[in-house]
């Protein structure tokens, strides 16, 4: 009656009579004693043949399930990342793996393009400190300009004021 079960429950039955009173203080423990003593790759000691169940049929739509149709963005994506070469070639749906993998490619793509711009943008700051800087056109020199400026203007207000 019990011949397939007995053989299946004597390793759980040795490891929970086994285990010593401070693990059944907590539950935790008992719990964990009783989940690694299951058996995972045990065969059952009857081998008689189960028959095999076919593979289930998909609907028609279940087949198409990892593809996903392009959006028009998608498709300036999947340009870009040189994946076709018009328009026209792209498929009517795409796998989720090929856009995904466009869309890392174009994100590398515009990563590199700003830090090339940030170099460019870098580089002309240079060039243009050091030519304001043989002109004698520093931030110094602007500001005391316009200081200079402001006490002119100031002082013109001061004396029509005076005047009245």
């Amino acid at each position: 009656m019990f011949g397939s079960y007995a053989i299946t429950l004597k390793p759980l039955l040795t490891t929970v009579l086994s285990a010593s009173a401070q693990q059944w203080k907590h539950t935790r423990h008992a719990r964990n004693a009783l989940l690694t003593a299951r058996t995972f790759c045990n065969k059952p000691n009857n081998t008689e043949e189960k028959s095999v169940r076919p593979p289930p049929t998909y609907s028609g739509q279940a087949i198409y399930r990892n593809e996903k149709r392009p959006t028009p963005f998608d498709k300036k994506v999947l340009l870009w990342a040189r994946r076709f070469k018009k328009e026209e070639d792209i498929p009517e749906t795409v796998s989720y793996e090929l856009l995904s993998a466009a869309q890392s490619k174009v994100r590398v793509m515009t990563c590199y393009l700003m830090i090339a711009l940030t170099v460019l943008g870098c580089v002309a700051m240079v060039i243009a400190g050091k030519d304001a800087v043989r002109k004698e056109n520093t931030l110094v020199k602007r500001n005391l300009e316009r200081k200079a400026k402001w006490r002119a203007e100031k002082e013109l207000e001061v004396e029509s004021l005076k005047e009245q």
